[in-house]
């Protein structure tokens, strides 16, 4: 018979390989919602000079961030043609509490904002500066964690230009956040090492 520390070694690569089936599994359903690609934030993107650059506005992706002081901004760009639509979500953990960011964006073509943007958006450059109100919820699979629904922002680009992402919390609260450009999944198998990998990355942010 085993003794109790192979039992304990045996256990836990178990609940390993459980969970990574379990993940694997998610991420493969084709019905799933959020089979997206997660990227990371790996260097500071503070300044529009360090935004991060989406550079693919039609496969469905999910970026990870989070804002540590008051005085914070987090930044994103991404250029297009005219007439691409991009439907951008901002979600935050329900863990962080009442950590509700502002997702303002901002370029050329766009109308000037009825309210203050909080950031410099640039001369000649107008602003969809987007809230909630009221905070639905839900629990995402892919990184077992629940959260607040966020700022919804939905356009067709009225120029080919460069246009800028801004995510502030006017309130001065800091938190972590998930910023969602919707898109197609478009799943391969060849993916799927990275997928899980990354699932459990996001996992680890999350707590």
């Amino acid at each position: 018979m085993p003794n109790t520390q192979q039992a304990r070694r045996f256990d836990n690569k178990a609940s390993m390989t459980a969970a990574a089936l379990g993940i694997a599994a998610v991420l493969v359903q084709p019905t799933r919602v959020n089979a997206e690609i997660m990227r990371f934030q790996e260097t500071d993107n503070y300044s529009p000079e360090t935004a991060i650059i989406i550079r693919d506005t039609k496969t469905e992706q999910r970026f990870f961030g989070r804002l540590e002081n008051k005085d914070q901004t987090a930044y994103y760009s991404v250029t297009a043609p005219k007439d691409t639509e991009l439907q951008i979500e901002l979600d935050t953990p329900k863990a962080d509490g009442d950590f509700d960011p502002t997702l303002t964006f901002f370029g050329p073509g766009l109308a000037k904002p009825k309210e203050d943007p909080v950031i410099v958006i640039g001369e000649g450059n107008g602003a969809i500066v987007s809230r909630v109100n009221e905070r639905g919820a839900y629990f995402d699979r892919s990184v077992f964690t629940s959260f607040f629904i966020g700022p919804r922002v939905k356009i067709a680009l009225p120029e080919k230009a460069t246009y800028g992402i801004a995510i502030r919390a006017p309130d001065g609260r800091t938190g972590r956040y998930t910023i969602r450009l919707k898109g197609k999944d478009e799943f391969k198998w060849s993916e799927l090492t990275d997928r899980i990998a990354n699932s459990f990355k996001a996992i680890f942010r999350m707590y």
